[in-house]
Formats: C-alpha cells, structure tokens, sequence
C-alpha cells in the first residue's frame, strides 16, 4: 500500500522546480521520481469516472469524484440516468449511459445481472470515450463494461470496491450470482469476445481484471485471513462530507441516543423496523430511526422515545450517538466507527453478511439476525450499550483508518507508474 505520508506534487509546481527535484532525487537517492514522471503527477489528470447506482454506492463514489476535483484533475462523470440530480446536487455534470434493451430490471438485488446484460453496450458506448484524451479510468468494480472498455482502449484503470474485499468469495459463491451462473458467465465472456478480449473463468477474475482495484474500506477492518493480490488497495472509507452539516431534530432527554439506521432501498425492512422499535420501546434510551425511501412514517407506531425521519445526515447525528443499529451495510457502518460508536447489526443481505462478520470478529458491536424476536432485539441493544469494551474497541479502529485523501494518492500514483512501462 502506499505510504500515506507521501507527499502530492501541486498541479501548480513549475518545471524549473520539477527539475530542481529530479536533479536533487538522483543525487540523493531520495526520491525515485523522474522528470517526466514529476511532470505527470504535476499536471491535472483527465480522469473519466464511471459511477452505478444502488444503495448507498452513488454517494461514495461521488466522494471519490470530489476528492480529485478538489486536487486539481478533471473528472469527466458517467453512469445511468438514475444518478443523475445526486450527481448534480454535487455540482457534476453526468454525462449519461443508456440502458440497453435488455436490462429488464434495475433493483438493486439484480445489480450484478444487469451490470453483466449491459457490459457490451455500455464498453461500446464508453470506447470512444476514453480514448478521446483520457489519462485514466475510475469506476466501479461491477461496472463492467466500463473496466472493458478501458482495456480495449489501453487507458490504465482502477476499479473501486464500495465494501469490504469480497472478490475472493465471489468465485466459490458463483453458482448463487443469478441462480444460473453459467449464464451470467457467458453474458461477461460474450462481452469481452466482442471486444476482442479473453474470457474469464469466474466473475472473481473479471473484477480483478485492472491495473489497481482500490477497496473503500480500512485495512485495519479486514478479516485476518483475507489477503488479496498484490495490485489491491485498502484506501478507506469514503464518507461524504459536508462543509456545513444541517442540524437535526434530536428526541427530547438526556437518555443514551439509539441512531437506527437501515437500508434506503428496499430489503423487506418494515417487519423489522416494527420489531426493533418494539425492543427500544422497553429500554431507557432514545432513538432516531430513519425510514429511507422503501418505509413510510404512516405504517409504523413509533414509541414515545422514537423518532422518525425520512433520512439525516450521519454526520449530523454520530457525535451524539451511543450506539447504532444498521443493516450492516458498508457506509453506514464505518461511519459509526469512524465516530467511535459500536454497533448492533442485522444483516438482511448482500454484502451486509461479510461486514457484520468484521464488526464482530473486531469486537466492534453484536450481530442479530433479521428474523430477532423482540427480547433479542432489546436485549442486544442493552448489552452493547452497557458493556463499555464495544465503545473502546470502536475509538481504537477510528484511530486506524486510512487518510482521506490516499485515495487520490493512488489515483495519482497509478498515472505515474503508466508512464513509466511506457516510456
């Protein structure tokens, strides 16, 4: 992994001071940056970041986006048609992709089917794309079609992974991507003949397919055993932030703050909001549970203690939370650690298992599953709020999460180490 201590060269250093420095590298045995390659990692990148929809995965990677805007590059932004105002309201122009004829579905349950049906159309799209002075290619581990396109176009690219590592799993779990993995495996494998590029034996192989994949995860929260190639990074979380975070509507008392927070998309999570209300309804806490967009406030009888809200912003509510409970997904839950808050997880899919698997293996918080009855719901929320290890254990992973900024580190550094094979 590179060092976060690196220092990034501002795009505004001039060449008589590129020069100085590669002079004074070679003399001193410093540094083992060249000129030229000072030059590129100088000079704004031309970076074309294609982004996907799903869940939370729109906002990190819109963070991601950011992030190099901020340092200076050029960040040409695709994706779908349903990311678009997100990206606006993040002051990007979305430069659309058409789903093609095929994609019958779009929920996020089916995410890795219709990124497979669309991969030839959306490679065919992008192509021409990138080879119109792009520099490099950022999008999303599932977008495949984009991490085609930028092989055939011989553009370097970096694939991001909005979760924990989970490539690994993928290749035992094949058979489970769409009941028919044979299917899906000839869907890529089509895709990449038409492009002229060589089959994959597993879905597991195809994600690994670029130059870096940079996982928006901590190192410090893998699994022991998960040791990835060597062309994987742990680059952390990537959190929105806002510069002004808008104030929120707390429950009234001074009891322990409950933030309940499942997932904005739908999981059948209503039979589960009901239940966990119900178990925070016997405890002296209060709590603010928000709905997303899948659970209206008119269905559920919040308790006295409860309040309800369509969404609001971690960053508002984490400094005065003691505990949260989440569907384990990635965002939400090292948001909690990034804070140094613990956690009671019910994983209801996805990628959710895995994660919960490192809250507890880190003794970060408790699992339950999303068929607790009331007493356990109630029960997991009183013991990790009284046993004080879980608080202490999530303050010790905050201290160890990665820059923000390493990220871009990697970006810039894998310009830089193109220019090398090819000069």
């Amino acid at each position: 992994m590179a060092s976060p201590n690196r220092c990034a060269i501002s795009p505004i250093a001039n060449d008589a001071a590129l020069d100085f420095m590669s002079t004074l590298s070679r003399r001193l045995g410093i540094m083992s940056i060249t000129t030229d390659e000072a030059r590129v990692a100088s000079r704004p990148l031309h970076v074309a970041q294609v982004i996907r929809d799903g869940g939370g995965t729109a906002s990190v990677e819109l963070t991601v986006a950011g992030k190099l805007r901020d340092r200076g590059h050029r960040v040409t932004l695709l994706g779908p048609p349903e990311v678009r105002e997100q990206a606006h309201d993040r002051g990007f122009h979305l430069e659309q992709l058409a789903w093609p004829p095929q994609v019958a579905t779009r929920s996020t349950e089916d995410l890795v089917p219709r990124m497979i049906d669309a991969s030839d159309a959306w490679a065919r799209q992008l192509a021409p794309r990138f080879d119109d002075g792009v520099d490099l290619v950022v999008a999303d581990c599932a977008v495949f079609g984009a991490l085609m396109a930028a092989r055939t176009s011989d553009v370097p690219s970096a694939a991001l992974m909005p979760t924990v590592y989970v490539a690994g799993a993928l290749r035992a779990r094949a058979d489970h991507v769409r009941g028919d993995w044979a299917s899906a495996l000839d869907g890529l494998n089509h895709a990449r003949e038409a492009l002229e590029l060589p089959p994959v034996a597993s879905l597991t192989e195809q994600i690994l397919d670029v130059d870096r994949l940079l996982v928006l995860s901590s190192r410090s929260f893998e699994l022991p055993d998960v040791r990835p190639p060597d062309h994987v990074r742990y680059v952390g979380p990537q959190l929105p932030k806002r510069r002004r975070p808008p104030a929120v509507r707390l429950p009234d008392g001074d009891e322990p703050l409950v933030l309940v927070s499942l997932s904005t998309t739908d999981q059948g999570q209503l039979d589960v909001l009901k239940r966990l209300l119900a178990g925070i309804a016997l405890l002296p806490v209060r709590a603010l549970v928000t709905l997303g967009n899948s659970v209206d406030a008119d269905q559920l009888d919040p308790p006295a203690n409860a309040v309800l809200e369509r969404f609001v912003p971690h960053e508002s509510v984490l400094p005065h939370a003691s505990l949260v409970v989440t569907h384990a997904g990635h965002g939400t839950v090292m948001a909690a650690v990034s804070a140094g808050v613990p956690l009671v997880c019910v994983p209801m899919g996805r990628d959710q298992p895995a994660v919960a698997a490192r809250v507890t293996r880190h003794g970060l918080g408790v699992r339950i599953g999303p068929d607790a009855d009331v007493e356990t719901v109630r029960s997991a929320i009183d013991h990790v709020l009284n046993e004080p290890g879980y608080r202490e254990a999530a303050r010790r992973m905050a201290t160890a999460i990665e820059p923000a900024n390493l990220i871009v580190d990697e970006v810039e550094a894998l310009a830089t180490a193109r220019l090398r094979r090819v000069s």
